[in-house]
């Protein structure tokens, strides 16, 4: 038994959450920019940031995302 007989679907895995994480960052970007238009220009880099965070925190990134980023615009004080 090798470990190729898993490649595929770990593939799948993969690119399924990377796929989750792309449509997740952008519906986070966009209710974000329009509940506060001021910060338009920095909510890209706090969802790119948080999404590292989350990558680094666990394999289901798309799971804490939302979290990280909320808390994230919470502490500007807006």
């Amino acid at each position: 038994m090798g470990t190729d007989n898993h490649q595929p679907e770990q593939l799948a895995f993969c690119q399924r959450t990377a796929l989750a994480m792309i449509r997740l960052k952008h519906r986070l970007q966009r209710k974000y920019e329009q509940a506060y238009p001021r910060l338009c220009d920095i909510i890209p880099a706090i969802v790119d940031q948080e999404e590292k965070n989350a990558w680094n925190l666990s394999l289901f990134p798309h799971l804490l995302l939302p979290d990280l980023v909320e808390g994230r615009i919470e502490k500007l004080d807006v």
